[in-house]
């Protein structure tokens, strides 16, 4: 279950390089904050994972 959310990190990384870019600053934004939100539901997930059996 932890993969998951490790590629989901992975994920939302790849959109953020591999992103083509626009010269349109909404698309460019919106891209990053996409990237951004992938990318922190998989970290929130890791670290519920990784952390729930301490408490």
């Amino acid at each position: 279950m932890m993969t998951n959310y490790l590629l989901t990190m992975f994920v939302g990384f790849a959109v953020l390089v591999m992103w083509p870019v626009s010269r349109d600053r909404f698309v460019r934004a919106s891209s990053r904050s996409l990237a951004a939100i992938v990318f922190s539901i998989g970290l929130v997930g890791f670290m519920s994972k990784l952390l729930l059996p301490v408490a």
